[in-house]
């Protein structure tokens, strides 16, 4: 009788899976990298004033800049008068073991994410705000290109190596 004997020597493909899993079971490291990605995208939005699609964001109307003048902010950039204290300096991100996060600590940010048509300055005249998005991601959910690209790359990178 004839017999045929195949062996598969896996202790390579053994190794590479042990390493894998070393790898996602400490998943922190990554997930500060895409929270700081995250964070970057939206303080590029605010130095570059636009939102993190590419748009430029809308200016500013005459009665602001008129305000600005007055008190000594004009010119300036749009959204940053108050500095640290303010909209761009309120934003913070985070991670956990299987999550990263971006926050906003003002609670009109999402007037200027948004817009706000119904906006009435010190309840004077209609004066709609315009949206100037700053956060890196669109109403339906997505991510702009080069954030998702990142992130992937964060991943393939943590994984990969």
């Amino acid at each position: 009788m004839t017999e045929i004997r195949i062996e598969v020597d896996d202790r390579a493909l053994r190794a590479t899976l042990e390493s894998l899993l070393t790898r996602v079971n400490d998943m922190q490291p990554v997930m500060e990298d895409i929270a700081r990605a995250l964070r970057n995208h939206t303080e590029d939005a605010f130095q570059d004033e636009r939102s993190p699609f590419g748009a430029p964001w809308a200016d500013l109307s005459n009665v602001t800049k008129a305000i600005r003048a007055k008190s000594g902010h004009w010119p300036g950039p749009i959204l940053q008068v108050t500095g640290s204290s303010g909209l761009a300096g309120s934003i913070s991100s985070a991670a956990g073991a299987d999550w990263a996060s971006l926050g906003v600590g003002k609670e009109y940010a999402a007037t200027h994410q948004f817009g706000r048509a119904d906006n009435r300055f010190y309840g004077g005249p209609l004066a709609p705000i315009p949206a100037r998005p700053f956060l890196p991601i669109d109403a339906a959910g997505n991510l702009p290109d080069t954030l998702r690209n990142e992130i992937m790359a964060i991943l393939t990178d943590a994984l990969g190596s």
